[in-house]
């Protein structure tokens, strides 16, 4: 059974907010990993998310000034009940509550600057991915 999930999250036609799905390709196939690319984090999530051990969040990040994995808690704010999106903290508390999800979580914030409708990454983004890879690799599995 794969363990971790790596889900990428962004537009990829609003220029850097497409990083985290260049993340992945730069990554590749990697066995006992489960990698999916999504728009926006959505309740559904929470059932796929629950049996993983890790499960990383690679989002863009305009305020990073570095590629960094951050570990999260559940909880981290309550959404709205009519809401179609949540946040990383609020999809992880969603599995931890409804299908105890017991594992690791991370986001890993990926440095981004232009969010101009396009499909190219900016110089500051595309570095930035290569060192995601990086610590994507060295994350425990």
């Amino acid at each position: 059974m794969d363990r971790t999930r790596l889900i990428a999250v962004g537009n990829v036609l609003r220029s850097d907010d497409g990083v985290a799905h260049h993340v992945l390709e730069l990554l590749g196939p990697v066995e006992g990993v489960v990698s999916e690319w999504r728009t926006q984090l959505t309740p559904e999530l929470a059932v796929e998310i629950a049996p993983a051990d890790v499960v990383v969040i690679i989002d863009a990040d305009s305020h990073a000034e570095d590629a960094s994995l951050e570990r999260i808690r559940a909880g981290g704010g309550r959404g709205s009940a009519f809401a179609h999106t949540l946040t990383a903290e609020e999809l992880i508390g969603l599995a931890e509550r409804l299908y105890a999800f017991h594992g690791a979580a991370y986001v890993c914030h990926v440095p981004a600057r232009d969010f101009s409708t396009g499909d190219q990454l900016s110089p500051i983004a595309r570095q930035a991915a290569v060192k995601a890879v990086e610590l994507l690799r060295r994350l425990p599995r």
